[in-house]
């Protein structure tokens, strides 16, 4: 098989690996309800066609089941995250919730697994003098909640791409006018990939950490939101620049708050007031720019008649009101 074939397969694969076989033979009795079926599951109570008596078996898919390695397992869905994340999210976002691992359960799972190698692993960081360390002490004090909380630390991280997203990708081909609600679903599932890339080069190569999550940001854009190479990077560099303006916006504002809120405002408290508020400034031209650019594709895709990818065909049955909502 040539490697062309492969990365075909590969693409097939990343598009839409899943596949709903009804594997019961004939009519099926249910064992809970007693309801007659021909399927995989009782349409009435949702029980398998294929329970039998508790044997072995049953002991290693409750152990399985336990621990998030059975029906909708965690490893499954961590699989297709690496795989497939930016067709992973849509499917989720799309309507096919029973594909994925519940994700705030799997994000803090690996938050879980990811302290506990991070504990067990020797650490290559410096201790800072006392002078440098206590420069800044709200953001000493935030880089401590983060190395003890990394769950709820990497939500908070991920948290600050929702707003620039939604508006830099507001207007994509692929998935357009995506909601602040499934903007914060999005995010979930790259704080969980992101922690799943930390754990992975902490055990392989530290180094390579930054460059694997913006690297998986992009592939995930651009699967998801289905701009081509050059407008999903663009588009994430602006969003990653927003995203680390607010996060300075918001991390020196309460620096300044605690350091300077009992002094008169001398003229080192202006200028730091006037930076911030420069940055603000700039972080909403920016937006407002790219918004505008996205806005002006997507009526240029509405004239050609080119505003859905085929594969959104795929949900239409799942989503029927999507589509209307699209075309108005």
């Amino acid at each position: 098989m040539t490697i062309k074939r492969i990365l075909a397969r590969f693409r097939t694969w990343q598009r839409n690996p899943f596949g709903y076989e009804n594997h019961s033979p004939g009519t099926t009795r249910c064992q809970n309800c007693g309801t007659e079926f021909a399927d995989n599951y009782c349409p009435r109570c949702g029980q398998a066609a294929s329970t039998k008596r508790l044997s072995w078996q049953s002991i290693r898919e409750g152990v399985m089941n336990m621990w998030g390695a059975g029906n909708r397992s965690m490893p499954y869905s961590l699989l297709q995250l690496l795989g497939r994340p930016g067709n992973f999210i849509y499917d989720y976002l799309s309507g096919k919730r029973q594909v994925s691992y519940p994700p705030f359960r799997m994000l803090f799972i690996v938050a879980v697994i990811a302290l506990f190698f991070e504990n067990i692993l020797p650490s290559s960081e410096a201790v800072e003098s006392g002078a440098d360390a206590a420069r800044f002490v709200f953001l000493d004090k935030t880089f401590d909640w983060f190395a003890d909380n990394p769950g709820w630390g990497m939500i908070f991280l991920c948290g600050i791409f929702i707003l620039p997203t939604w508006v830099v990708f507001r207007f994509a081909p692929r998935y357009p006018k995506h909601t602040l609600p499934e903007g914060f679903f999005i995010q979930v599932f790259m704080g969980t990939l992101a922690l799943l890339t930390s754990l992975l080069c902490a055990l392989l190569d530290e180094d390579m950490v930054f460059w694997l999550i913006v690297v998986y940001y992009f592939v995930a854009y651009l699967q998801l939101f289905g701009y081509r190479v050059w407008g999903t990077l663009w588009r994430l560099v602006v969003t990653f620049i927003s995203g680390l303006g607010i996060l300075v916006f918001l991390i020196f504002s309460i620096e300044i708050i605690i350091k300077k809120g009992s002094t008169s405002l001398n003229h080192s408290l202006r200028a730091e007031l006037f930076a911030l508020a420069l940055l603000s400034v700039l972080n909403c031209v920016l937006l407002y720019v790219s918004y505008k650019i996205g806005k002006r594709g997507w009526l240029r895709r509405s004239i050609n008649g080119q505003q859905e990818e085929p594969m959104e065909s795929e949900v239409e049955a799942l989503t029927p009101g999507r589509s209307s909502k699209n075309s108005e």
